[in-house]
């Protein structure tokens, strides 16, 4: 049972519209059509694109799959010294692609070093790892490295402290081996004065180093060949010298080179060695002269008259002065002066050198340098055979 009540319609009069045909917007179907065709284009490109994604990650998942099949140990590969260390010591990223590694593994073959470098690197004591390795070749060090230590290597490192004692003891046991030389035999030993022979001499001018000059002696004593049988330099024969420079200070010793020995008989020998005193010490003794006054004299004069003079000033004035007060003369001036003419008077004369003297009738020796042959003068004969 409801309480609704069917009303019946209520009759107004009015009519209703008759429909015509409904207007079309114009272009509304070309419209339609592009954008159809867009779509299409859209989803084709699409599907283009993954199908030819596909061939190109089938290598990766094929070199996926077959590492694991691979050896467990590293491959140790050997290579050239990397420019760049820190880049050759770090190790791949996880994130790397799968098919670069065949290209590296390329590159390692193609920097196999030597069995010489291995070796080299191996007695450097440079620990070698896979995939890193310090330089073992010396001449691709650089320049300013010493001791052998690698290139790129911190000052201090363990490996360049472990190159530089392997190259210390290197050296170290290395011994110095000399060239050998072979033994001769003289060719006249009759006729020779052999190297080392010492030949007494007396003075005969005054040594003197203020200037360079000549100096004579004369052979005080025979001398004989090497084997002690010919009789070479006759005692009186004559001996020229040269002194080329004179002494320092604290030398009491002159060089003198023994030039040539002439014998009586007009016999020329050139000596060309050194004078020795009657010991075979180098240098010829004398007296030196060191002219200390002569360098200090002058200097101390202007001193010590510049201080008396200054004390007879004071003296003076003070003896003048009628009160019981001293008087003081400024004579700051007239010191420095004085103290200024000393020093150039000293630096004029404090480089002037010592002076050996030697009186003549004084022993010397002749050192002979080299071996001194008169076989082109001298000839031997059987005695009788020639008058």
């Amino acid at each position: 049972m409801t309480d609704r009540t069917d009303t019946p319609a209520v009759q107004d009069g009015r009519q209703s519209f008759n429909k015509g045909p409904r207007a079309s917007t114009p272009g509304l179907v070309a419209f339609i059509v592009i954008v159809i065709a867009l779509g299409l284009g859209l989803v084709g490109w699409m599907v283009y694109g993954a199908l030819h994604r596909k061939p190109a990650a089938q290598p990766a998942a094929a070199s996926k799959q077959d590492k694991p099949y691979q050896g467990a140990l590293p491959e140790r590969t050997f290579s050239d010294t990397p420019t760049n260390p820190t880049l050759a010591t770090a190790p791949t990223p996880a994130s790397a692609p799968a098919q670069e590694e065949p290209a590296h593994q390329d590159s390692r073959q193609q920097q196999a070093p030597s069995p010489e470098a291995v070796a080299n690197a191996r007695r450097l004591g440079i620990q070698l790892a896979g995939g890193q390795q310090a330089s073992a070749d010396q001449g691709q060090a650089p320049a300013g490295a010493q001791g052998g230590a690698p290139a790129g290597q911190p000052a201090g490192s363990p490996m360049q402290r472990v190159s530089s004692s392997s190259d210390a003891f290197d050296r170290q046991t290395t011994a110095t081996r000399p060239q050998a030389v072979k033994a001769t035999l003289l060719a006249h030993p009759s006729l020779t004065i052999p190297s080392g022979t010492m030949i007494p001499c007396g003075t005969k001018t005054e040594l003197d180093t203020t200037q360079p000059g000549m100096v004579a002696c004369q052979v005080s004593r025979d001398v004989y060949s090497a084997d002690g049988r010919v009789k070479l330099i006759d005692k009186g024969a004559h001996v020229d010298g040269e002194i080329t420079a004179g002494i320092k200070a604290g030398q009491n010793r002159v060089f003198v080179l023994w030039t040539r020995v002439r014998n009586p008989d007009n016999t020329i020998a050139n000596l060309d060695s050194p004078g020795t005193n009657a010991l075979g010490s180098s240098g010829i003794p004398g007296q030196v002269d060191t002219h200390f006054w002569t360098r200090f004299g002058g200097a101390m004069m202007i001193s010590l008259f510049s201080d008396l003079s200054s004390g007879l000033v004071q003296a003076a004035a003070n003896s003048a002065n009628s009160g019981s007060n001293n008087t003081y003369l400024n004579l700051d001036n007239t010191s420095n002066t004085s103290n200024q003419l000393a020093a150039e008077a000293l630096r004029a004369t404090i480089d002037v050198p010592p002076t050996l003297y030697d009186a003549q009738g004084d022993t010397v020796n002749i050192y002979v340098r080299r071996d001194v042959d008169f076989s082109d003068v001298y000839t031997l004969s059987m005695d009788g055979t020639q008058p």
